[in-house]
């Protein structure tokens, strides 16, 4: 991790962040005998309006003992971006990459 002074310029500063909540759960076994393992189902939730992150997370830690956080941002083309900001991704690399969205 490396922290640097920030340059104090922000063209834009968001008063309430909008949130993706993916909430992971294992798929059902198929029950097949070729060694494949089951991967993961994904309920994901777009959470406006709330005042901390900490109430996104919290409700992410109600439904379920896998999630992920993130939140969204303005990208190139119009189309939202999210950076990961909390929580694991099974299907995805290290924690905290930025992903477009799909």
């Amino acid at each position: 991790m490396i922290v640097e002074p920030s340059d104090g310029v922000t063209t834009q500063a968001l008063q309430r962040a909008v949130y993706r909540v993916v909430l992971w759960r294992r798929s059902p076994d198929p029950g097949t005998e070729d060694g494949y393992e089951p991967g993961y189902l994904a309920e994901e939730f777009r959470v406006l309006g709330a005042d901390q992150v900490e109430a996104v997370i919290a409700w992410a830690r109600d439904r379920s003992t896998q999630w992920t956080v993130y939140v969204e941002l303005s990208a190139e083309g119009g189309h939202p971006a999210v950076a990961r900001i909390a929580g694991t991704d099974p299907t995805e690399g290290e924690p905290f990459e930025v992903r477009a969205e799909r």
